[in-house]
C-alpha cells in the first residue's frame, strides 16, 4: 500500500500517453474495426495496440509479482483471483463512440491489492479530463479535489446516466421497458453517453447524480469505483446489494438517500426477468 503513489504516477503516464494515441488515431481516421460478440460489441486495432502498450510498460516496471487483466486479452480471466497487485485495464472505454469519432471515450486503469480496489485512473482525452483516486486519499480531476453533487437526494431531481443499451431479444427489451417504468421516466433527466468510465468520472465530479448499468465487466468499473467512492459517492449492484466488482452491474449515486430510493425499483425491474 505504501507504493500506491508510485503505481498511480505510472498509471497516469500510461493513460495520458494512450489518450494521445487515441487522438492521433481519430485524426488519422484509418483503423480496422471488428465485431466481438455482436455488431454492437466492437474492437479496433487501436484498442489492442493500447492494451499491449500499457501491459508491456507495466510488465517492464513490475516483471514479477503483479497480475494483469485487460478487456481485449482477458478471455474468461476477468476476476481478481490473487492478493498480488492486480492491474485492470480498459484501453478504450466507448469503442462504439471511438469508431464514430464521438468524443466521449476514455482509458481506464484500476489497481487491486489484496483483492481490494485501491487506485483508479480514468483519462478522457477529448474532454481533457484526468480523474484519479487512491483509496483513503480523495479523488481529483486534473489535480483538483472533486466531490459528488451535494444537494440532490430524490430521483425526481436527479440527472441520471444510464448505459443500458437497446439491444438483445424480447427478453432484454422487456427489461428495458420495466426499467423505464420503474426508474428512468421518474428522473429529472436521463443521458446515455456510451462510456461507463466517463459516466463514473462525471458522477464523481458532481456533473450527474446517479449512474446505473446492468451489463458491466470488471474493467468497466474498477477504476471508476475507487474514484466515485473517494469523491463521496455510494456504490451498489443494480439489485441494491453491496458493491461487487465481479457482479456485472452497478448502481452509483451521489447520496445514500438516492440509492435507497432507486435500488428497490431497479431490483424489481431485474427480478421480473
Amino acid at each position: 500500500m505504501d507504493r500506491l503513489e508510485e503505481f498511480q504516477q505510472l498509471a497516469i503516464e500510461l493513460a495520458t500517453a494512450s489518450g494521445q494515441m487515441i487522438r492521433e488515431a481519430v485524426a488519422k481516421g484509418d483503423f480496422s474495426v471488428e465485431e466481438k460478440r455482436s455488431r454492437r460489441d466492437l474492437v479496433t486495432e487501436v484498442d489492442k495496440t493500447i492494451e499491449k502498450f500499457i501491459f508491456e510498460r507495466l510488465k517492464a516496471a513490475y516483471p514479477e509479482g503483479h497480475v494483469f487483466i485487460g478487456e481485449e486479452s482477458a478471455g474468461t480471466a476477468n476476476r481478481i483471483t490473487s492478493d498480488a497487485p492486480t492491474w485492470i485495464v480498459d484501453p478504450i472505454d466507448g469503442t462504439m463512440n471511438f469508431t464514430h469519432t464521438y468524443p466521449l471515450v476514455s482509458v481506464s486503469i484500476g489497481l487491486a491489492v489484496e483483492r481490494q480496489l485501491v487506485m483508479g485512473v480514468i483519462y478522457a482525452p477529448f474532454l481533457g479530463k484526468l480523474y484519479t483516486a487512491i483509496k483513503g486519499r480523495g479523488a481529483r480531476c486534473n489535480g483538483r479535489p472533486i466531490h459528488v453533487s451535494q444537494g440532490v437526494h430524490r430521483l425526481s431531481e436527479a440527472l441520471v446516466l444510464s448505459e443500458v443499451a437497446f439491444f438483445g431479444g424480447e427478453h432484454h427489451r422487456a427489461y428495458m421497458r420495466r426499467l423505464f417504468e420503474q426508474v428512468l421516466w421518474k428522473a429529472s433527466s436521463v443521458r446515455m453517453i456510451g462510456s461507463s468510465c466517463c459516466c463514473l468520472g462525471l458522477l464523481a465530479e458532481g456533473a450527474a447524480d446517479l449512474f446505473l448499468h446492468a451489463g458491466l465487466c470488471i474493467w468497466d468499473m474498477a477504476a471508476g469505483a475507487v474514484i466515485v467512492t473517494e469523491a463521496g459517492g455510494v456504490l451498489r449492484t443494480i439489485n441494491g446489494d453491496p458493491f461487487d466488482p465481479h457482479g456485472r452491474s452497478l448502481l452509483a449515486a451521489s447520496s445514500e438517500a438516492l440509492i435507497e430510493e432507486v435500488a428497490p425499483h431497479t431490483a424489481i425491474a431485474r427480478k421480473k426477468e
